[in-house]
């Protein structure tokens, strides 16, 4: 009964806050660690590129693949495979045909393809190397004028208040988050990629 009350008035309502703190720290200490190892990796020219990206992965997944485990979060994965599947074979089937078609017309395009992408994150092939808090100018100029209000949102999934919507915006926070980290990881940055 007291478990319903709660549930009721908003309180406890979305992720279980100790796995959400452990996992948030965790991720957190991940990317740091990951950002690190780049640019140590890149300044000793330790290791190849491959390397770097696979080990950056690992060490931004295993969080996440840790949190889905001990909250059950992996159970929704079920409910969203009805949508889930014929989505990714509308993608592939709109994406493919277009691949195909590139490179029967283009017979170079894997490779740029592969440049453009993959070399480029990675830093590799001669693309320019950009440092870790590359984006932070960007990122308040970019926000203008509404940086005065970014603080509030992003701690807006953690406050009491906000306690009925918490799943929610803790979702845009992880959204918002994740993108400025995986650009951050990148090796090639540009200022126009951080405005989505």
């Amino acid at each position: 009964q007291s478990h319903r009350r709660s549930v009721g008035s908003g309180e406890g309502a979305g992720p279980p806050r100790r796995p959400l703190a452990i996992y948030m720290v965790s991720t957190a200490g991940a990317m740091l660690v990951a950002i690190l190892l780049q640019i140590f990796c890149r300044t000793t020219n330790f290791g190849p590129a491959e390397l770097r990206v696979a080990a950056t992965g690992v060490l931004i997944c295993t969080p996440l693949a840790w949190y889905g485990l001990v909250t059950g979060g992996w159970r929704g994965i079920g409910r969203l495979l009805p949508t889930a599947v014929p989505g990714v074979i509308l993608m592939f089937a709109a994406f493919l045909p277009w691949m195909a078609y590139m490179q029967a017309l283009f017979p170079e395009a894997a490779n740029v393809f592969s440049e453009q992408v993959a070399e480029r994150a990675a830093g590799t092939e001669g693309w320019a190397v950009a440092s870790a808090h590359y984006y932070l100018l960007p990122l308040i100029t970019l926000t203008l004028p509404w940086i005065g209000f970014l603080p509030g949102a992003f701690a807006a999934g953690w406050l009491k208040r906000f306690s009925g919507r918490r799943r929610e915006l803790v979702y845009l926070f992880l959204w918002s988050a994740g993108l400025v980290v995986m650009l951050t990881v990148s090796a090639g940055k540009r200022d126009h990629y951080i405005l989505p």
